[in-house]
């Protein structure tokens, strides 16, 4: 599993603006809000869920780590967590 960032809230405030400043670093992104995003990129996958849904988050995780727990799992940032060995 390559790194990857994982940024709840992405739709607005600082959670919109913090995928932007990773992907710049050549970071992949998984973001995810309860309403669609306008961020385009190819290294950006969007989830819609509320957070609060355990099952759809839990399903988020698997889809951005392919199955993989993730050995690690470091807050960074405000409502940002990383998955992977950075």
């Amino acid at each position: 599993m390559s790194d990857v960032i994982l940024i709840s809230g992405t739709r607005k405030g600082l959670g919109r603006h913090l995928p932007e400043h990773y992907l710049a670093r050549g970071w992949r992104v998984a973001g995810c809000s309860r309403g669609e995003t306008s961020l385009q990129h190819d290294s950006y996958s969007h989830f819609q869920l509320d957070v609060a849904d355990e099952r759809a988050v839990v399903q988020m995780i698997h889809a951005v780590t392919g199955g993989e727990l993730p050995r690690r799992a470091t807050r960074r940032e405000r409502a940002a967590t990383v998955f992977g060995g950075r």
